[in-house]
């Protein structure tokens, strides 16, 4: 697949705001994707009608995004004709308000699935820390937390069926600096954001060493470090994380996980706990297959 966009990316609003426009990005991205050989396209465009990454929006966004994805799904579908197979789409999408710019039950039939961006719930920009990737509310988050679960149900709700759903998990921590000591950091407010830890740096340098101890949030299911002399929070994604965000996606007959991003999980270690999480061999489905979701047909 082949991912056009991502946070700051501008030029969307004005490409998708005329037919002309549509077109031109369509021919051009079927065009790049028969290139290279790859298997579909994910568009990226964070976020439709909004602006917080820098980029123009407008109220048509809503609107044009759907347009959009059905000039690319025609694109590709003609191209699938003529190659003897089907090509992919998908869109990259986040939750909570940033949903708002897009039509999910109208994209829903164009998409082969959704990239819930289910990670960087809190970042620099939010008040407090708390956990960035968190699979369900944590007891000391506020009312309108942001989780995996309740982005699920968001678009469950909004018409997106549930085989269309991949979450996402976060090879990376965020940090946050000057921390409130209470809870041991967890939702407190912060003096400065410290930056993005890859996972081979947090395994290195921070899960319980120099002075950083790893606590486990069993309401959240997710993990974070806390170091109290130096009053330092960091909210990351591990295999037990991962674990559970599995066993979430099968018991919600989910289409799987997809994850930001390789470079972070050099090994692959991260990776493995996702892929041994879908296939874990005792979830056998009636037919005998394993529910392998993410890497395998049905």
């Amino acid at each position: 697949m082949i991912s056009i966009g991502g946070w700051g990316a501008g030029g969307f609003s004005e490409m998708a705001s005329t037919a002309a426009g549509r077109a031109t990005f369509a021919d051009g991205a079927v065009a790049l994707m028969r290139a290279h050989h790859a298997d579909g396209i994910d568009v990226d465009w964070e976020y439709p009608g909004h602006h917080e990454s820098g980029i123009r929006s407008g109220p048509r966004d809503r609107a044009d995004f759907t347009l959009l994805l059905a000039a690319l799904r025609a694109g590709l579908d003609h191209a699938g004709a003529s190659d003897g197979r089907h090509y992919l789409l998908s869109a990259a999408v986040a939750d909570g308000p940033f949903a708002s710019g897009v039509d999910i039950g109208a994209v829903a039939p164009l998409v082969d699935w959704f990239n819930l961006m289910t990670y960087d719930f809190v970042n620099s920009m939010t008040p407090t820390t708390g956990h960035h990737t968190g699979l369900h509310p944590s007891a000391l988050a506020p009312a309108d937390a942001r989780t995996v679960d309740r982005a699920v149900r968001q678009f469950l709700a909004a018409g997106a069926p549930s085989e269309k759903l991949l979450i996402g998990v976060a090879m990376y921590g965020r940090e946050f600096d000057d921390v409130g000591p209470a809870h041991d950091g967890l939702y407190q407010a912060y003096g400065r954001y410290g930056g993005e830890h890859p996972w081979p740096r947090l395994e290195r340098d921070f899960i319980d060493r120099n002075g950083f101890v790893r606590h486990r949030d069993a309401d959240a299911q997710a993990s974070w470090l806390w170091n109290a002399r130096t009053r330092t929070f960091i909210t990351y994604d591990d295999p037990e994380s991962i674990a559970a965000k599995a066993g979430y996606v099968e018991a919600r007959n989910l289409g799987g996980i997809m994850y930001w991003e390789e470079q972070q999980d050099p090994t692959g270690e991260l990776l493995g706990a996702i892929w041994h999480g879908l296939n874990d061999p005792s979830r056998v489905s009636a037919t005998g297959n394993p529910c392998c979701r993410g890497g395998c047909s049905r």
